[in-house]
């Protein structure tokens, strides 16, 4: 199992100092300066380390995982684990941590402060993050799929997915999208004009959406396309 270990230390209301590791010899320090101040700024500052590290920096693997199996995510703030379930107060939290969440979705997560093998801060080059948080509540992913093309996905049509697929279980439904969405079967489907009337009041126009689904399913994915650029933005049931 692959572990990623993080520890994290207040320094003032709008900075804290985060050790992480992997394994014993990967390791490094970064300070996380916000654009606010909070006193839960530890328990933020991990979280966006984590999603720093396993997807940009991609320190688990060479390629981002769709899904927590397999891994191993040590917290030392017991809020960054109710904020990375969804069960904190916090809407800073929660929002910072839904990014993660869909896509670790059945990680082990372990709530300790255990500083073994972690960098020491006299020797080791500490990094520095600043950090707007509205830069870090965007969970759009970008995909490549075989009958659409490049897409972009956003957090409406994961939420929208879960809950008319999944039945409304938190963070379990990313994996199970992106694998329908690269079925190789998807194909165009036409809306009748009444449907496309109504999507063009909600979207603003009709003539930029596409509508994909299965031959043998009734759920659709609904795409708006602008400048060749393709976002799914709802999932929803059509016979």
């Amino acid at each position: 199992m692959m572990a990623l270990t993080l520890v994290s230390k207040k320094i003032s209301d709008n900075t804290a100092r985060v050790f992480w590791r992997v394994g014993t010899k990967r390791t490094g320090i970064v300070d996380v300066c916000f654009s606010f101040k909070s006193d839960e700024v530890a328990s933020l500052a991990e979280l966006v380390v984590c999603r720093e590290l396993i997807f940009n920096r991609k320190i688990l693997n060479s390629e981002p995982p769709v899904s927590g199996q397999g891994i191993k995510l040590v917290f030392s703030a017991g809020a960054t684990k109710k904020h990375f379930l969804q069960r904190s107060t916090s809407i800073t939290g929660k929002k910072l941590a839904k990014f993660v969440g869909h896509r670790l979705a059945d990680a082990k997560l372990v709530v300790s402060k255990d500083m073994e093998f972690m960098a020491d801060e006299v020797s080791t080059a500490i990094e520095r993050i600043d950090v707007n948080p509205e830069d870090y509540y965007s969970t759009n992913t970008e995909i490549d799929t075989p009958a659409i093309g490049r897409l972009n996905v956003t957090l409406h049509a994961i939420d929208q997915y879960e809950e008319r697929v999944t039945g409304g279980k938190p963070l379990k439904g990313w994996a199970s999208l992106k694998k329908r969405l690269e079925n190789t079967e998807l194909c165009q489907r036409k809306l009748p004009p009444k449907v496309l009337e109504h999507k063009a009041r909600k979207y603003g126009r009709a003539d930029n959406i596409e509508v994909w689904a299965h031959p043998s399913s009734t759920l659709h994915f609904l795409c708006l396309v602008d400048e060749g650029v393709k976002t799914l933005v709802t999932c929803f049931e059509r016979e």
